[in-house]
């Protein structure tokens, strides 16, 4: 089954199905008050008459992106184990998932400062480790992309950190307070982000992750 084949199962009925829609409406969120934030201000021309008649020709993201999950299962071999891919239209407790974000530049030039954002689905939790990322020239072979473009969220998407996300605690010992800081649980990532310097044209970005069903 191709990529395209697989997209279009994901509005059929199932848990795959309602979390491949959540996650892509955060997406389309997440990118729309990026693409806000980054454009300068520009007061409003004012409409000229014979302007107001004319339809506007509809704009263009600079930046495509799109959102595939996969039902991960591994089967035994004389080789050793092979994992095997389908789409997760259907999920059950203890399924991993891998959503793949592809972020492809729609435009002649480079489009610069890009985060791209994946929030883990509503229902799942991160599997630690599973983020990676790369690139992918028209006419080049894939490139992993540095770890440390890869960070993390433990509130939402407020703020990020680097693997391993750490927070503060403070714990009574001895009758005194003492902080220390404590790696924050896989279970509790919220979001995954890639960030990205500029987007090249003619060139694909991957932004992968593992969740699980409890």
């Amino acid at each position: 089954m191709t990529d395209r084949e697989a997209r279009k199962t994901f509005p059929s009925a199932g848990v795959g199905a309602r979390l491949a829609t959540a996650v892509r409406a955060l997406l389309v969120a997440a990118f729309v008050a990026a693409a806000q934030a980054q454009a300068p201000a520009q007061p409003p021309a004012p409409p000229q008459p014979e302007q107001q008649a004319q339809a506007q020709p509809p704009t263009t993201d600079p930046v495509v992106l799109d959102l595939v999950g996969y039902r991960v299962t591994v089967r035994q071999t004389d080789d050793g184990p092979v994992e095997t891919f389908a789409p997760a239209v259907v999920t059950r407790p203890g399924d991993v998932i891998e959503w793949r974000l592809e972020a492809k530049n729609a435009t002649g030039e480079p489009v610069p400062s890009v985060a791209l954002d994946l929030p883990v689905p509503a229902g799942t939790v991160y599997v630690d480790g599973s983020a990676s990322a790369r690139s992918v020239a028209t006419d080049g072979d894939p490139v992993e992309l540095p770890a440390a473009r890869v960070t993390f969220s433990a509130d939402g998407g407020l703020t990020f950190g680097a693997a391993p996300l750490m927070r503060q605690v403070t714990q009574l010992v001895d009758g005194e307070e003492v902080s220390r800081w404590v790696p924050v649980p896989a279970s509790e990532i919220t979001h995954v982000r890639l960030t990205l310097p500029q987007l090249l044209p003619a060139t694909t970005y991957l932004l992968v992750i593992r969740t699980e069903v409890p």
